[in-house]
């Protein structure tokens, strides 16, 4: 079902036009792991630095099946996985950042991560240090909101999912893969280098300000028990190429948190591919998928990258 809505998605001339001219690229970095706790799974979106695109994240096309969601980690062949990792020790917290009829903000600091807790975010002008992650619930009317989007502001990893479907076992599905948009910096792993995070409520919007100067947003578009719906903008100097990464798990196809990679050409011809065996290739949208239920994250959902266009539009 998902491929076809990828071939159907970009069937208007412009919309190839437009994706030939930032020449947006794939590139896979991917490396073999035994371990399900170690982002194995790496794949760079190069474009032009000033861009727009579309992210989605929707349920694994398996979701009515699922009798048991494995969310727990799995920690076989993991010895010494995190040994290199710095320590940034902290004292732990949950604390309310922003509550109205459609949104809910929460902000964690956990007892230590590998960044330390520096970037400020602001929030209907009041500013919070000192976090590690903040997560947005969505409001539901009668009934308890559900959280659909994470970000770690010291290294600018996204997670996002849509709210449950009708009737399923938990109360919320698990989150997965996540995505880095910005430019990208290497230390040990990817991470973007985020200066200041503005929560705007009215519009669902995050205006992120990058150490360096450039900037950006993400937007939540739409929300629904079948998609979260994710617009992002970016700003970037001339030089930058990595607007985007996805960073995954793969360990086997019943084992991860993506198994595959389905894209169009800017041709429009798809392909499909496991993220192992995934080439570089210039693509007008893609997705990372999972055909069969895995025992980690069971419930985690798909992502989708396409939309791509220039700034001004």
């Amino acid at each position: 079902m998902l491929f076809r809505l990828l071939l159907a998605a970009t069937a208007t001339a412009g919309a190839v036009t437009n994706v030939a001219a930032l020449e947006p690229t794939l590139s896979n970095r991917s490396v073999e792991t035994a371990c399900a706790e170690v982002d194995n799974v790496d794949f760079r979106l190069m474009a032009s630095g000033q861009v727009a695109f579309t992210i989605e994240a929707s349920h694994p096309e398996y979701v009515d099946e699922i009798t048991v969601d494995q969310t727990a980690p799995v920690w076989d062949g993991c010895e010494g996985f995190d040994a290199s990792d710095p320590v940034y020790p902290a004292e732990p917290g949950v604390f309310p950042l922003y509550e109205d009829e459609t949104w809910m903000l929460e902000g964690v600091r956990e007892p230590q991560f590998w960044r330390p807790p520096n970037v400020p975010v602001e929030v209907d002008g009041e500013i919070f240090e000192e976090l590690h992650y903040f997560r947005l619930y969505r409001q539901r009317p009668g009934d308890v909101p559900i959280e659909v989007l994470v970000l770690y502001p010291p290294d600018g990893y996204w997670r996002p999912k849509p709210l449950p479907p009708p009737d399923f076992i938990r109360e919320e599905t698990a989150y997965g893969s996540s995505f880095i948009v910005g430019p990208i910096t290497e230390d040990q792993r990817p991470f973007v280098d985020i200066e200041h995070v503005t929560f705007v409520p009215e519009a669902g919007r995050f205006d992120l300000r990058f150490v360096g100067g450039s900037t950006g947003t993400l937007a939540v578009a739409n929300v629904d028990q079948e998609v979260i719906t994710l617009d992002v903008r970016l700003e970037l100097g001339e030089e930058e190429r990595e607007v985007a990464a996805v960073r995954s798990m793969f360990v086997t196809s019943t084992m991860a948190d993506t198994a595959f990679v389905r894209w169009l050409d800017v041709e429009g011809v798809g392909a499909q591919r496991t993220v192992m065996e995934a080439p570089d290739e210039t693509v007008s949208e893609v997705a990372f998928v999972r055909l069969r239920p895995s025992q980690h994250n069971t419930s985690a959902p798909n992502l989708r990258f396409w939309d791509f266009r220039p700034l001004e539009e």
